[in-house]
């Protein structure tokens, strides 16, 4: 499959994608499918038409996301009282219904869940102006001189796994926005000081964080996605060195056989996009030609990303099987919140950077708004 749809670069980048656009009706076909999913209660969605629990913290916030992307109506009050019902009030984070399914001896495992959950909600309680039941609380150790300093240095993997540091960044930065928002509570003091420690710590081979040995270019620019998102692009605010970071960029794109492939990934897709869109505004055109061959090229392979029920799968293969440590689906040739929320905000970039409009918004959990 992947051979048949493979377009030649250098008629992609030649080709005016308006000729093509198999995109056109999604603002009709996802709704539709949205829609229909199998929804137990007002409020409360699956993560797919076929998944493995009939709702989770996951899903519901992926739909409100969703439903703000497209201005769809949805039970919004149902849906933000639900999530409240599973917020821990200790730290702030989320936990599934079915948060029995992790490890219970690996306290670390429920660490990250919690936190991935706790940035999800914090994005869309953001858009749509719904305040915490709890505040995030799991960072107030931290305000003391040279602790959150410490725990960045310490608990954030820069040197094996940079791609989870660049997410923890990114996940504490949403939910000290959401704290700072409804609480009022300085946590905007917190933010200021992870920039400068991570401007401090800015490779300027790269232009990225953490070590390139450990994941390549592919975990620098999904770490830089992250931390660029709630750090930077939230406050449209260019980091240093955004050439260099263009670069890295078209480098891991050019040696990825996911891309070279046509084959597609949602968040491999989605990091790399919004970064090269992000970065060329920042760098008034920069490689501008390059940028907008891949973008082309990119946008008529994703075809295959797009299911017949009308929304997208977060593979080619078919839907996100495990998401945050959760088993969520078979993977089934079927659409799913994730993938959809992800190929939208991708071909958001896309279409961005080609000059071509689409009839939804940015995602509030993975995307920023576009301010130029």
């Amino acid at each position: 499959m992947a051979a048949a749809l493979a377009v030649p670069a250098a008629r992609a980048a030649a080709a005016e994608p308006a000729a093509r656009a198999w995109w056109s009706d999604l603002a009709l076909s996802v709704p539709r499918w949205f829609v229909a999913l199998p929804c137990p209660a007002p409020g409360r969605w699956p993560l797919a038409a076929r998944a493995l629990h009939p709702w989770s913290v996951d899903a519901t916030s992926l739909a409100l996301d969703l439903a703000q992307m497209l201005a769809l109506p949805v039970p919004a009050a149902a849906a933000f009282a639900a999530l409240d019902g599973q917020q821990e009030p200790a730290t702030g984070f989320f936990h599934e219904p079915h948060r029995a399914e992790l490890d219970a001896t690996v306290p670390r495992i429920h660490e990250m869940s919690g936190t991935y959950f706790g940035y999800q909600v914090a994005a869309v309680q953001l858009a749509w102006g719904r305040r915490p039941r709890h505040r995030y609380a799991f960072y107030d150790p931290l305000r003391a001189g040279g602790a959150l300093e410490r725990y960045m240095a310490e608990n954030m993997p820069w040197g094996r796994a940079p791609m989870g540091a660049g997410n923890m960044c990114d996940h504490a930065a949403t939910m000290l926005r959401a704290n700072a928002r409804f609480f009022d509570d300085g946590s905007e003091v917190l933010l200021q000081r992870m920039r400068r420690w991570l401007d401090a710590r800015q490779d300027p081979a790269t232009g990225l964080w953490g070590a390139l040995q450990a994941q390549g270019r592919n975990g620098l620019v999904q770490a830089g996605y992250h931390l660029m998102r709630g750090l930077h692009f939230a406050d449209d605010a260019p980091p240093a060195w955004p050439e260099r970071i263009l670069d890295t960029t078209l480098a891991s794109l050019a040696e990825s056989a996911v891309f070279a492939e046509g084959q597609g990934e949602g968040c491999h897709d989605m990091d790399h996009f919004v970064v090269l869109e992000r970065l060329l505004h920042y760098t008034n055109g920069h490689r501008e030609a390059e940028v907008r061959g891949w973008c082309a090229r990119r946008l008529e392979q994703l075809h295959c990303l797009h299911r017949a029920d009308g929304g997208f799968s977060f593979e080619a293969a078919g839907s996100i099987t495990n998401h945050n440590r959760h088993e969520v689906t078979a993977g089934q040739a079927q659409s799913d919140l994730v993938g959809t929320v992800f190929y939208l905000e991708t071909l958001l970039r896309q279409c961005r950077v080609l000059g071509l409009a689409v009839p939804w918004q940015s995602s509030a959990s993975h995307g920023v708004p576009l301010r130029g």
